[in-house]
Formats: C-alpha cells, sequence, structure tokens
C-alpha cells in the first residue's frame, strides 16, 4: 500500500524547476540535512501532502515553535537523523504526539551505552490513521506547532532542504 505523504516548505517562491521543490520530480530534490538546533525561535511552513487532513488541509501554513515544549495531542515537527533517512525521503515529518519522550531526554539524545532501555516517542497520522513509534535516539527534534498562519505573515526560513512522508515539516 503507498504511503500518504505530507510535506511542509518555505512560503518563499522557488522559480517552477528549482531542484528544493517539493513538487520536482524526487531524483532531483536537493538532500540537504535539517538541523533543528538552526531553525529560528519560531518558523513557518507551507503543508503538501494529506497524511493530517482533514485537520490539516494540503496547502495550509503552521508555524512552530523551536522553544516550546510539546505535550500529548499537539502536532510536531520531528526531525529525522539524516543519516537514517532513506534517500528521496523526507528528514522532518508532521503528525500528532500521543507520546513524548521521557522527561530525562534532550535531543538531539544519544542513548547510554550499555542501556536496555529505550526512550521513545509515539506519534499519530489520521489519513490514513496510524501510529508511529520512533526511538528518541533517531531523533535530532521535536517542535510544536503552535498555529496557522495565512501565507502574507509566514516569515521566511532561511535554509534550502526537503521534507515529505508521512507528514511532514521541512525547509525548501
Amino acid at each position: 500500500m503507498a504511503t500518504r505523504e505530507s510535506t511542509t516548505e518555505s512560503p518563499a517562491p522557488l522559480p517552477p524547476d528549482h531542484p528544493s521543490r517539493i513538487d520536482a520530480p524526487p531524483a532531483t530534490r536537493l538532500n540537504a540535512a535539517l538541523d533543528p538546533r538552526e531553525m529560528p525561535e519560531i518558523y513557518a511552513m507551507r503543508v503538501t501532502g494529506t497524511c493530517m487532513e482533514p485537520a490539516i488541509p494540503h496547502g495550509s501554513y503552521l508555524k512552530f515553535s523551536a522553544g516550546e515544549l510539546p505535550v500529548p495531542g499537539d502536532l510536531v515537527n520531528l526531525f529525522i537523523r539524516p543519516e537514517l533517512v532513506a534517500p528521496g525521503r523526507p528528514q522532518a515529518l508532521l503528525k500528532r504526539l500521543v507520546m513524548g519522550p521521557p522527561p530525562w531526554v534532550t535531543f538531539p539524545y544519544h542513548e547510554p551505552a550499555g542501556d536496555a532501555g529505550r526512550a521513545v516517542v509515539i506519534v499519530e497520522q489520521l489519513s490514513p490513521l496510524g501510529f508511529h513509534t520512533f526511538r528518541a535516539a533517531d531523533l535530532l527534534g521535536m517542535h510544536r506547532c503552535v498555529g496557522i498562519v495565512s501565507p502574507p505573515h509566514v516569515p521566511h526560513v532561511p535554509r534550502d532542504g526537503v521534507a515529505a512522508s508521512r507528514g511532514t515539516a521541512v525547509p525548501s
């Protein structure tokens, strides 16, 4: 079964043939690694996908906070470690948080050697309904969605990159 994908991209206009455009053919997309620590305190991205519909329609602009701690029920932008992302897949995912990491986890998180326990994050998507579990050590960060904004008020994200997949948020 094909996976529905949702992405977010910088609202700054790009030429139709620019290789960073989310709607460019997958083979021409840039695979620039994203570091959530480099994101501004508040940033916005455009959703391009359907995995969070009907709550977040394709084309919506979402505003994220790099500093606010998400709680279960919040929409979050998950940043996957780039070395774990398959070619052509997104590094950042837009999902709804079901269970956040334990309180001792700070991102980027590294599991202690010899530790048998695994800190995890559980998220859900809406279309199709499904749950995903991520090891905290596989994430570079998690940013809280703080609202929907209209395009004229969307701040520019100053970095090129690509995101897509089961619901995502990433600059392009």
